[in-house]
């Protein structure tokens, strides 16, 4: 299954934004995950912040042996979803 939001967010502050989206997309996929052994992937990241921690793409939770934890997305989504929009310290 893939889950994703539309469109596409492309800045910090696009993060910001859809920051609900976002966080009922990862419960969706917490929940699916959990039921069924699954592997969650956060993909595309094509945020600057996200894109200098060196992955395109990062496996955040592999279950049952790995739960979801938030540390494991990108610091772009972290900061945002947290609403810590500080630039200059993601820069």
């Amino acid at each position: 299954m893939e889950i994703s939001l539309s469109p596409p967010i492309h800045n910090l502050d696009g993060h910001h934004e859809k920051r609900n989206a976002a966080g009922a997309m990862y419960s969706l996929a917490v929940a699916y995950a959990e039921k069924t052994g699954a592997t969650i992937q956060q993909s595309g990241i094509n945020v600057q912040a996200c894109m200098d921690e060196g992955r395109q793409q990062r496996i955040v939770a592999v279950y049952p042996a790995k739960p979801f934890t938030f540390s494991d997305l990108c610091v772009g989504f972290r900061a945002a979803f947290m609403g810590e929009l500080d630039h200059e310290a993601l820069q």
